[in-house]
């Protein structure tokens, strides 16, 4: 039997339903029980005297249960519809004249009688409360000598902790003494760690020395090792991308010509990054570097920079976004600026004969640029040759499609480009694998966005505020956190006519993700040409849009928002060298919690503080699996925000191995290497 046995191997004969759940959940090895963390593990007190009983204290009594009263509990059902039972015990200290009532609420019927059978003395542990002022223990529990640990489990899959303990308890001792450490014994030397079974044992309460230090020592451990895994995987990943044979781009000759096809000049943090990103895709390996930068700061330029490079070179160029209306947005901008490049568009909207000879057009090499949406991912799609896939704003895409991009062109160079700052924390997990380069200043001409909290008492004057300003020449954003009622109380199709009825004289339209595409494309030509001066829309507008003149934008609903999207939102204004405003609109009560939140965009524009709050808030998506965001994170115990240190011991040790050439590892390395799952996400 080994920890990666099957967990039906702890029995002979049938599997018991306990079992069975278990496995139903998806923990069908013995070595998934040992991420069953206990809620608590408490040292069992020795047995005293009732006389010693103080409330709210951990008490082992030694007694005869006297006398047993129950009654069916009020509206209590248990599992098809069983009775369930209220239940009182009296227990006879055997050290002194004193007694102690005993309770269990909603107890199936069967505890009753296993009460009635228990005879002599009985030894029981629990902690001491009071109710009228006598002492009462609630739920206790009946233990045997050999018992020196009380451990609670939590219920998994509709478990009860209790059966899950009976399941863990099973598992033979001489595994216990057996857990595969992937640290090596020097490094655990040198950071003075325990070793993985010592802290499984502990954890589990498998050990006859145990207290708080060792507990958090043992958890200390398994923090490291899942941090030191993760950072194996991700080297893993690194080193087979590198090894693939890239397309080959020159580095631009005539750089100097390519940079006056923009109005303006780059800044020096532009400047550095457009270097990076020339030597990596001028190199012996594939580009994979996240392109970084708060909204506003000049990504796209860098992007279309790094394209050019590749068409220079012979290749074409595919720019990946996340709506339809970002993507024609793109379009229009690259139409603009780059008179001698073929530049096509496509949309799942495309019609069928346009999609045709697109496809026809790129099977030959005559579209050199190519514009979209997740449609560019379909089979159907082939290239004569791409030297660059500029994926904007990453985490919009699904892991899924970013994944297909990618395997489907072995070795293509990748620019993924976010504009929510990317927290130490993650830069080291979540895109360790990547190369990062960092924009880390706006254009000089900008000017802070004023940023607003618009409660119900200012709404008149933020609306006044709204008229005078679009009034001067000027546009604004309306954004709402829906299209219609079904979805909250503030939506689109409510908020859209009442702005018409508050300023008839403008011209207002609104725009979301269910309205037609050629209506899209005709709203935001006439937004960018200044005949509409209000848009209301939903988050269609979140990333990407360009328009200088728009200087106001409102968020109805801000609470229903992240705390990126809300920064994001608010990049969609100050793009110009007027003076932008961002006002968060709440016309309801907020709770205390909500209003922080809400504070901190109010009171920050720096995008990295934003992300770590919005990270907290959140949690991390899975690294190597199909998990994107919440806390379907694939570590148990390891945050990369609260043990960043422990985070960044791992990443160091793991470096210096690497770089002595450490044996051990490097056959780790080469196992990871045919582990498809290390691959599954970019």
């Amino acid at each position: 039997m080994e920890w990666n046995s099957p967990l039906t191997k702890l029995y002979k004969n049938k599997i018991p339903k306990t079992a069975q759940k278990l496995i139903d959940q998806g923990m069908d090895k013995l070595e998934d029980l040992l991420w069953i963390f206990p809620l608590r593990l408490q040292e069992i007190p020795p047995e005293d005297s009732f006389r010693e009983m103080k409330p709210e204290t951990p008490f082992t009594g030694l007694g005869k249960i006297t006398e047993i009263k129950s009654w069916p509990s009020f509206n209590g059902r248990g599992r098809n519809r069983a009775r369930l039972y209220n239940i009182t015990a009296i227990a006879q200290d055997s050290f002194s004249d004193k007694t102690i009532t005993l309770r269990w609420f909603n107890a199936y019927s069967s505890a009753v009688k296993k009460l009635e059978n228990l005879a002599g003395e009985v030894k029981f542990t629990g902690t001491v409360s009071s109710f009228k002022g006598k002492l009462q223990i609630i739920s206790p529990q009946f233990i045997s000598d050999e018992d020196k640990k009380k451990i609670t489990y939590p219920t998994v899959n509709s478990l009860e902790g209790r059966y899950i303990k009976k399941v863990i308890d099973k598992i033979p001792d001489f595994l216990w003494e057996n857990i595969l450490d992937h640290t090596p014994q020097a490094i655990l030397d040198k950071r003075d760690l325990i070793t993985l079974s010592e802290s499984f044992k502990i954890i589990h309460g498998k050990t006859s020395e145990y207290s708080e230090d060792l507990l958090e020592k043992a958890k200390e451990r398994i923090i490291y090792e899942e941090f030191f895994l993760e950072q194996l995987k991700i080297i893993s990943r690194k080193r087979k991308i590198q090894a693939l044979d890239p397309p080959k781009i020159e580095y631009p000759k005539k750089l100097k010509s390519l940079l006056e096809i923009f109005p303006y000049k780059l800044t020096d943090s532009q400047e550095k990054v457009l270097k990076e990103i020339l030597d990596e895709l001028s190199s012996n390996w594939p580009m994979m570097r996240l392109l970084q930068g708060d909204v506003g700061s000049g990504k796209t330029t860098i992007a279309i920079l790094g394209m050019l490079a590749s068409i220079e070179s012979g290749h074409q160029a595919v720019f990946m976004c996340p709506t339809e209306t970002l993507a024609f947005q793109h379009f229009l901008n690259c139409k603009k600026l780059l008179k001698d490049q073929e530049i096509a568009l496509l949309t799942s909207t495309t019609s069928k004969t346009a999609r045709r000879e697109i496809k026809r057009l790129l099977s030959i090499g005559k579209i050199q640029i190519l514009i979209g949406t997740h449609s560019l991912i379909q089979d159907d799609i082939d290239f004569l040759s791409v030297g660059l896939f500029v994926i904007d704003e990453q985490h919009k895409f699904g892991v899924d499609q970013r994944l297909k991009l990618v395997s489907k062109y072995p070795g293509a160079n990748c620019l993924i480009m976010s504009a929510t700052p990317i927290p130490r924390s993650l830069s080291l997990t979540q895109f360790g694998d990547l190369n990062i380069s960092v924009i880390e200043e706006a254009p000089s001409n900008r000017l802070p966005i004023k940023t607003k909290i618009v409660t119900r008492d200012k709404f008149e004057k933020f609306l006044q505020f709204l008229n005078h300003r679009v009034s001067k020449g000027e546009q604004a954003y309306v954004v709402v956190p829906a299209i219609n009622e079904s979805e909250t109380l503030i939506y689109l199709d409510k908020v859209y006519p009442s702005f018409k009825k508050w300023l008839p004289h403008l011209n207002i339209a609104y725009l979301h993700g269910k309205v037609p595409a050629s209506e899209k494309v005709q709203v935001m030509s006439d937004f960018n040409a200044g005949k509409i001066q209000v848009l209301i829309a939903t988050t269609v507008i979140e990333v990407g849009i360009d328009v200088s003149n728009a200087t106001i934008m409102a968020i109805f609903g801000p609470d229903r928002f992240g705390l990126s999207s809300l920064h994001q939102l608010r990049g969609r204004v100050g793009r110009g060298s007027k003076q932008s405003f961002c006002f968060l609109i709440n016309l309801g009560e907020l709770a205390d919690k909500t209003m922080q939140r809400l504070k901190i965009i109010e009171n920050t524009l720096d995008g990295f503080k934003i992300a770590e709050e919005d990270l907290k808030i959140r949690g991390e998506g899975s690294l190597f699996g199909q998990h994107q965001s919440g806390h379907g994170t694939g570590k148990r115990l390891a945050s990369p925000i609260d043990h960043i240190h422990l985070l960044k011991n791992a990443r160091m040790d793991l470096e210096d191995l690497l770089r002595e050439k450490d044996p051990e590892i490097i056959k780790k390395l080469d196992q990871l290497s045919k582990d498809f799952k290390i691959f599954s996400t970019i």
